[in-house]
């Protein structure tokens, strides 16, 4: 059965889940276009289309994403207790209930929780780290002759949201992965 939709917003799952697929793709592709790029670099095309385009398509999905989630959520409130899909909506809330949306997690995040930080959010920071893989470039350090010589940085896997509820001041690390990982539990 599925939820009734006159008068209602629409949600095709597939949409969602191909939302996130992108949000994956956008988040682990960035790695290997700075493992491939020249640190520091600002003209090579990779770096180019990476400036120009990740964070902002990285902040339309990720908002796009948590606003479709936390308004079916509230369609499925809603719902007749009997409805079945309200019963495997909700079961499925819960198993996903626990997972590690962000690091160092004092607010005890689920996913609706994390997607209203998600909209709510003043702050959308990406940090970076430090490589750990040889650098595309780094030939001798790829075949064990010599040591690194090319230190290369990608976006960490964490997203910083930050934000007040009140007066009261919140932050999230946000981990992309995990976040994908509930709403495919959710959706499929």
């Amino acid at each position: 059965m599925a939820i009734q939709t006159q008068g209602r917003y629409i949600f095709e799952q597939d949409t969602l889940l191909e939302k996130a697929y992108d949000l994956l793709c956008l988040h682990f592709g960035s790695k290997e276009i700075f493992r491939r790029s020249t640190p520091g670099s600002t003209d090579e095309a990779l770096v180019i289309l990476q400036i120009r385009f990740f964070e902002g398509k990285v902040s339309r999905l990720l908002i796009e994403i948590a606003a479709s989630v936390r308004v079916l959520s509230d369609q499925v409130k809603k719902l007749p207790s009997d409805d079945l899909f309200k019963q495997r909506f909700e079961r499925r809330m819960d198993e996903i209930s626990t997972l590690p949306y962000g690091l160092f997690d004092d607010l005890n995040l689920d996913l609706r929780e994390t997607c209203n930080k998600i909209i709510h959010s003043d702050v959308l920071e990406f940090h970076m780290v430090n490589g750990i893989e040889a650098h595309e470039q780094d030939f001798a350090f790829q075949q064990g002759i010599s040591e690194r010589e090319i230190i290369w940085k990608h976006y960490r896997d964490h997203i910083r949201l930050a934000g007040k509820r009140g007066k009261t001041e919140w932050y999230v690390l946000l981990n992309i992965e995990v976040f994908v990982q509930g709403l495919v539990t959710l959706l499929t």
